[in-house]
């Protein structure tokens, strides 16, 4: 046995050593099937190796990217932390439903919300989130059991961790528009997130919230107009009773002037009013007359609530692009209008943060990955992997691919090199063995 494998190494090996017979046998074909599979996928994975870097990046890494580089606005050095709330507003997530959009719109859009919404829990850690309505795209006409699917699709995308309060109010998709509002879906609505169907009062650090039924308010003698109504105006008495040291309050806390919520922003002619900012309505849809009651509370309602509860903050969306504008004396206050959370309604998706005190109402707003950034790493990544294809092509047809392809030849050297090596071990020993000489 030792005689044949050292016969094998010197038939093989002569040109390691002038004593051993000059002969080369060819390595199995196996050896250079597999080294050929292997040099090919691994010139395939070259090829898409920026794809698939551009992937991971655009579906995964963006979102905590942009958003860890997001932070909490600073408050006043005489406001304590122990009596700030930090919370995050969100607008207009607009869930596709099973009518609208293609599947894969649907996909991306929920992906995409699901990646950045998660990101920012995790990066800034809030106590609170509000969702200010058209939580869904196609509840104003959809039935109760489509409207628990988009729910619970939408409890999975927007999941927090135990111990963040959620809050909701309806949106024109969720429920209609004042003269599309079913009341089965109010009802369902109000029940899904434990809202009161019109006006609802919230107590968060001693901060007196307020989120309001935007459709509600057309004061137009219906049902839900007047519970509307009535509620703001006991509210109203219920603040101005807090002033008094001897008046026996139903609301937690001491008096602070309210934060007001809903859908539709206060009303305003058009988008002009808004401060500069990157990612307002662009022209001529910003110079564009609002509609009241339809694109904004009328300017009736909005002198209800301003007049009724005398806010120090509103927050609102429905346009899908940010908006923020002083309301100067008597008011003395700022309006807030969200973007879409949605990249299929705004390029440049954001939210907000805010932290609340009775004193003080600070707010930062925090922008998403901009959707035409993510096209712009995708089409770089497609003219790379387009380039390296070309290179190896151009390889290929040249023959320096397969002419540098000696792979199993040093395979069967390094294989013969240690055949020799053992044989000399074997004569050094004394074992003996034959060898031919020329």
């Amino acid at each position: 046995m030792r005689f044949s494998l050292l016969w094998l190494f010197a038939a093989g090996n002569a040109h390691l050593t002038p004593h051993f017979r000059h002969i080369h046998p060819s390595p199995p074909p196996s050896i250079h099937a597999d080294y050929a599979t292997m040099r090919i996928l691994t010139r395939i994975a070259f090829i898409f190796a920026p794809l698939v870097i551009a992937f991971v990046f655009n579906e995964f890494l963006v979102y905590h990217v942009v958003i860890s580089g997001c932070s909490w606005p600073e408050s006043h050095p005489t406001t304590s932390a122990v009596n700030t709330t930090r919370v995050m507003i969100v607008a207009d997530t607009h869930l596709l439903g099973k009518w609208k959009g293609h599947w894969f719109d649907k996909m991306k859009r929920e992906w995409q919300m699901l990646r950045a919404f998660q990101a920012a829990i995790t990066h800034l850690s809030p106590e609170a989130v509000f969702f200010l309505g058209d939580l869904f795209d196609e509840g104003a006409f959809s039935g109760i059991k489509d409207l628990e699917t988009y729910a619970n699709q939408f409890d999975y995308l927007f999941s927090v961790p135990k111990g963040v309060k959620l809050f909701m109010v309806p949106g024109n998709h969720d429920i209609g528009h004042h003269y599309e509002m079913h009341p089965g879906r109010v009802d369902w609505f109000s029940q899904r997130y434990g809202m009161d169907a019109t006006v609802s009062y919230v107590n968060l650090g001693g901060n007196h919230i307020i989120l309001i039924n935007s459709m509600a308010l057309e004061q137009d003698g219906c049902r839900l107009c007047e519970d509307a109504e009535l509620g703001i105006k006991e509210l109203s008495k219920e603040l101005e009773c807090s002033l008094k040291p001897d008046c026996n309050s139903k609301l937690a806390g001491a008096y602070s002037r309210p934060v007001v919520m809903m859908h539709f922003p206060l009303f305003r002619p058009n988008d002009l009013p808004c401060n500069p900012d990157d990612d307002l309505m662009p022209e001529p849809s910003r110079s564009a007359a609002y509609k009241e009651a339809w694109d904004c509370l009328s300017n009736s309602s909005t002198n209800l609530i301003l007049k009724a509860l005398k806010p120090r903050a509103f927050f609102g969306g429905h346009s899908h692009y940010s908006c923020s504008r002083w309301w100067s004396a008597p008011w003395h206050m700022w309006e807030y209008t969200l973007a879409s959370f949605s990249w299929r309604n705004n390029f440049g998706p954001s939210f907000l943060l805010v932290n609340l005190s009775p004193s003080e109402v600070n707010v930062h707003k925090c922008m998403m990955p901009n959707e035409i950034t993510t096209f712009i790493v995708y089409a770089l990544a497609l003219i790379a992997s387009v380039i390296i294809a070309a290179r190896e092509f151009c390889l290929f047809r040249k023959g320096r691919i397969q002419g540098s392809d000696r792979g199993p030849i040093r395979l069967q050297n390094d294989q013969n090199k240690l055949l020799f090596e053992k044989a000399v071990d074997l004569r050094q020993s004394g074992s003996g063995f034959t060898y031919f000489r020329h």
